[in-house]
């Protein structure tokens, strides 16, 4: 077991000296990103004066930055340590997470690297959606170590309301696992005392939470995801009719053509439901180009670089070697058994 944990540490360490060059004067790889980057950044440096922001903002995410701001001065400095520290981070958690599951150290790493040289990883804005996948990610260690099948699901709860601070939509997952102990509390017939006394430690940390930040999905959220629809509306809709404005600038303009006076998201689905199921099947369709853009599109290593056919190949073989060293284990661990 020490040797274990010393070689991990070892491989966590390469993985840092990994990130340390690969975001070596990133600034030349990734250009400043206004609107709402910019907007955290700005939140962020004036707790001090106006507090934290309201629940349905992203008060985790001007934490961190505020946080991050104690050791850097200039906002673009800011702006880049933030990118730095996601980038080499992720991908580390995402090791520790395989490890607890006692993936092959080999494995881990080599998935933990690939994730760090990903698209998908360094380059998407605004950065609030790898921040939260860095927080569910922590949240799945713990998932992992957990012994029974109810503090699981506490462990995952607890992911979602802390992931609702930087995008209030996981505040549905929250409830959504709690209802689910409920349902796995009745039919296992699990002890009442040990699930009250479960419920209730778990429950003062939500109380606290919430009481100290506010309910995500009710403090000003309604506003701010109607207004958040409209911008990712917008943006779908210009790219449908191929039109030569700034999506995001106009969006008050494209949401009044389209869904009059709607003022949230059921008004809009009845003023144009045709205009919003296409929406939604439009952005479910991009979930397949990110999925992609994780698995098979990064920063070539082997092959030359700025050329989207090189980065698939080279993709297919470092997934199939992933694929060859585990198939290799698995007969040998059928012969072991043999």
């Amino acid at each position: 077991m020490k040797k274990t944990n010393k070689l991990d540490v070892l491989l966590i360490i390469l993985l840092i000296c990994c990130g340390l060059k690969l975001t070596f004067h990133i600034d030349r790889l990734i250009d400043i990103a206004l609107y709402d980057e910019t907007g955290y950044i700005q939140r962020a440096l004036s707790i001090p004066a106006s507090g934290m922001p309201s629940a349905s903002i992203s008060p985790l995410y001007s934490i961190w930055y505020y946080f991050l701001s104690a050791f850097v001065n200039k906002p673009l400095d800011l702006f880049y340590l933030n990118i730095i520290l996601q980038i080499i981070l992720l991908p580390i958690i995402f090791f520790i997470f395989l490890r607890t599951l006692r993936i092959n150290p080999l494995y881990s790493l080599l998935s933990a690297f690939y994730l760090l040289i990903s698209y998908g990883n360094i380059f998407p804005m605004p950065r609030s959606a790898l921040f939260v996948t860095l927080i569910i990610m922590t949240f799945f260690i713990f998932f992992a170590l957990a012994k029974n099948d109810f503090i699981k699901i506490m462990i995952l709860a607890s992911g979602c309301l802390v992931a609702s601070f930087i995008r209030p939509e996981y505040f549905l997952g929250f409830v959504a696992f709690i209802m689910y102990a409920i349902v796995l509390f009745v039919l296992r017939k699990e002890s009442t005392r040990f699930f009250l006394t479960t419920i209730f430690s778990f429950s003062l940390l939500w109380v606290a939470l919430i009481s100290w930040a506010g309910n995500p999905f009710t403090d000003g959220y309604a506003t701010r995801g109607f207004w958040a629809f409209g911008q990712n509306f917008s943006y779908n809709y210009a790219t449908w009719e191929k039109l030569n404005i700034n999506p995001w600038t106009n969006s008050d303009k494209i949401i009044e053509q389209h869904f009059g006076n709607s003022h949230n998201l059921f008004l809009a689905f009845l003023t144009n439901p045709v205009l919003i199921l296409k929406h939604f099947f439009s952005n479910l369709l991009l979930y397949f180009k990110y999925i992609y853009l994780i698995l098979f599109v990064h920063l070539n290593i082997i092959l030359p670089s700025s050329q989207r056919i090189f980065s698939f190949i080279e993709s297919l073989m470092v997934v199939g070697f992933i694929c060859y060293l585990m198939a290799r284990n698995r007969i040998r661990y059928a012969q072991n058994c043999q």
